[in-house]
C-alpha cells in the first residue's frame, strides 16, 4: 500500500512539473514570436525550431531531475541525523522508537527504481515540451513579423 501511495504522489508531482514546463515554454513561444519569425525567415526549418524547444524542455527536465535526485539522496543519507535535529528543536520525533521498535529510520536506495523514475520524468518533460515546440515550428515568418 505504501509503495502504491508513493507512486501516486510521485505521479502528481511529475504532472505538476510537466504543466509548469508546458506553461513556461508556451509563454516563451508567445514572447519570442518575433525571434522565431526571424529564424524561419533566415531559413531555419520546422525541425530545427522544434529541436530548440524540445532541447529546452529536456534541459529543464535534466536540471530538475538532477536537483531532485541529488536532494533526495542527500536527505536519505542524513535521514536519522535530520530526525534527531527535528526532535532537538521541536520535541517531536517523526519516527517514534517506542511505536516502531527500531532505533533508526530504515531507508534503502534502489538504483533501478531511481533510474526508472528519472527516465519516466524526462520522457514526461519531453511530452510537455512537444506542443509548444510544434506551435513554434508552425509559425509563418510573415505572420510572426507582421506587427513588429
Amino acid at each position: 500500500v505504501e509503495r502504491t501511495l508513493n507512486s501516486v504522489i510521485l505521479f502528481f508531482i511529475v504532472l505538476v512539473a510537466a504543466f509548469s514546463i508546458f506553461a513556461i515554454l508556451t509563454m516563451m513561444v508567445t514572447e519570442k514570436t518575433r525571434d522565431i519569425g526571424i529564424l524561419r525567415a533566415l531559413g531555419a526549418g520546422v525541425w530545427g525550431i522544434m529541436a530548440i524547444f524540445l532541447a529546452e524542455g529536456l534541459v529543464i527536465g535534466i536540471v530538475g531531475c538532477s536537483l531532485g535526485a541529488g536532494t533526495a539522496a542527500l536527505i536519505l543519507d542524513n535521514l536519522n541525523p535530520l530526525a534527531d535535529y527535528v526532535y532537538d528543536k521541536t520535541g517531536w520525533y517523526p519516527f517514534p522508537k517506542d511505536i516502531y521498535l527500531l532505533d533508526q529510520i530504515p531507508h534503502h536506495i534502489e538504483p533501478a527504481v531511481w533510474g526508472i523514475v528519472i527516465c519516466a520524468t524526462l520522457f514526461v518533460c519531453l511530452l510537455a515540451a512537444l506542443f509548444p515546440a510544434w506551435k513554434a515550428a508552425r509559425l509563418v515568418p510573415v505572420e510572426a513579423l507582421r506587427y513588429e
